[in-house]
């Protein structure tokens, strides 16, 4: 049996380096980041989500996108724009400042 750190090829095991990607600490933030806020938003919306046991398929069918750009969201991987927001909003029966509760101003 292979061990954690290698592969099978053709019935051989071959041993793979530990690779462990560490980010440098002094790296400006990217645009590609999550910002708070969209960490932040996309929480909320996941609470609401699943305080109204609706899935992310359901969600993503009743809205017009795929269950995983529904994660996405939620992970605050992607941003919402204003217009998807109050889809989501609309979907789940709140307002759109439902999704801002607990944030520091």
């Amino acid at each position: 049996m292979a061990s954690k750190g290698s592969i099978w090829r053709s019935g051989l095991a071959i041993e793979l380096p530990a690779m462990s990607i560490k980010r440098d600490p002094a790296r400006p933030q990217s645009p590609r980041d999550p910002q708070a806020i969209d960490t932040h938003i996309g929480k909320r919306v996941r609470d609401l989500r699943r305080d109204r046991r609706i899935s992310q398929t359901e969600l993503g069918n009743r809205i017009g996108v795929s269950f995983q750009l529904v994660q996405k969201y939620e992970r605050g991987r992607n941003r919402f724009s204003a217009a998807r927001l109050y889809e989501v909003c609309n979907v789940m029966g709140v307002s759109v400042a439902t999704v801002f509760e607990g944030l520091d101003p």
